[in-house]
């Protein structure tokens, strides 16, 4: 049973600063509000960016955490507000959306106005009159398409939709067929040869001749590597972090019966009761984790199962036996 296929599935203490594949990342999905009823839309996409508000709190890489912004926006703006989903919104603006990943505009709850790729880290742009949070978007398409689930849209000004991946790929769905009028003018080019590829690619001239040679001859080849997908647990804690005033049970049944160590891997660590909320580097992600504190493990298992020998003697500092 493979619970979280994102983490490591070594046993070594896990080190904030990890070195295994860094270059990996994941493709995050956002649903992005340009501004009350799109507001903002033609702006976002004549100067290629996405913004958001709340400029009294100033530039948002100040704050150290979610709980700073947050008491800064009450103390800024208004203390008889909690401010948990903006604080939420705007400490991932800063830190969680990246380069390479897809923003999904809307209007309202149902409309979805464009398609964009991220393309440059965050800015705090002073000289603007309002919503002075910025990053650079090449937006790929515009138009009007209706939102396809059955529920409404995010009423937050950003939320990280990719742990649902049905939604996910329903909104991919919408833009598959398309052609923007974007899109349209970067049809023609330019040429690209062989030493532009060898330029790109890390690959020597002699991996490149090979590679070719098989591929014209056979016509069809398969490059052997993997896919870094998010697993169950990191969607669940994910989808719980943002409800702290609610409590979670995550169910393990017959956990007695797993690679426990490759299921939970730095997990070991950060399931602790002590260790919530503390951030851990990913080995295979450039991004930090923990797990929320409202979230709750039960673990199942048949005690007359002879594999309970098997389990390991690690995890009794974890979990309580009753």
């Amino acid at each position: 049973m493979e619970l979280n296929d994102k983490f490591s599935t070594n046993n070594k203490t896990p080190q904030n600063d990890s070195m295994a594949d860094k270059d990996i990342e994941i493709k995050h999905y956002w649903i992005y509000s340009p501004g009350a009823n799109a507001k903002n839309w033609n702006e976002c996409l004549e100067k290629g960016i996405m913004s958001i508000g709340w400029d009294k709190i100033g530039d948002l890489r100040q704050y150290q955490s979610k709980t700073e912004m947050q008491n800064a926006l009450q103390k800024e703006i208004d203390s008889e507000k909690t401010f948990t989903n903006t604080s939420y919104a705007t400490w991932q603006f800063v830190h969680d959306l990246k380069p390479g990943d897809i923003v999904f505009a809307k209007k309202g709850v149902s409309i979805i106005v464009g398609r964009g790729v991220v393309v440059s880290d965050y800015e705090f742009d002073d000289s603007r009159d309002e919503y002075k949070n910025l990053r650079k978007v090449e937006w790929t398409h515009h138009g009007e398409w209706k939102y396809p689930a059955q529920s409404k849209a995010p009423m937050k000004t950003l939320t990280d939709i990719t742990p649902y991946n049905d939604i996910v790929e329903k909104l991919k769905a919408l833009f598959e067929d398309e052609k923007s009028e974007l899109e349209v003018e970067k049809s023609t080019y330019p040429p690209y040869n062989k030493n532009d590829f060898l330029n790109d690619v890390y690959l020597d001239e002699s991996s490149y001749e090979t590679l070719a040679g098989l591929l014209l001859n056979r016509k069809n080849i398969i490059l052997q590597g993997f896919e870094l997908r998010a697993g169950t647990f990191y969607n669940f804690c994910k989808k719980t972090e943002i409800d702290r005033e609610n409590e979670y049970f995550f169910i393990i049944d017959e956990i007695n019966r797993g690679n426990l160590s490759k299921i939970f891997g730095e997990l070991f660590m950060l399931i602790e009761n002590d260790k919530r909320e503390v951030e851990l580097q990913l080995l295979y992600s450039n991004e930090t984790f923990s797990v929320p504190d409202n979230v709750y493990i039960i673990g199942m298992m048949n005690t007359a199962d002879r594999s309970l020998a098997m389990l390991d003697y690690a995890l009794r500092r974890w979990y309580s036996f009753w």
